[in-house]
């Protein structure tokens, strides 16, 4: 929880690991990271917001937990830098 009382983090655990779905929120409430865990490894896609609600990026997770890929954004929306596991980072 925040100091104001507000909950900062949201989600469960398996056997003491983080399992499902989690949500991290900014101070306001509003959504600051979204994601699946699977035995406390990031599995899937992965959604990350600017504190006014725009898109900031996105990672995509292997079932094993590797990040295969990461998308930045401006905050304009466009495109910053795309990083994927087996190529050099393009940043724009």
């Amino acid at each position: 929880y925040f100091p104001n009382g507000r909950v900062s983090e949201k989600g469960s655990y398996d056997g003491g690991n983080r399992s499902g779905d989690w949500v991290k929120y900014y101070p306001d409430t509003k959504i600051e990271s979204k994601g699946t865990y699977f035995e406390d490894y990031k599995v899937g896609d992965w959604f990350y917001y600017y504190p006014d609600g725009r898109k900031e990026a996105i990672e995509v997770y292997s079932p094993k937990g590797d990040l295969l890929q990461r998308i930045t954004y401006y905050p304009n929306g466009s495109v910053w830098c795309e990083t994927k596991s087996t190529l050099e980072p393009k940043c724009f």
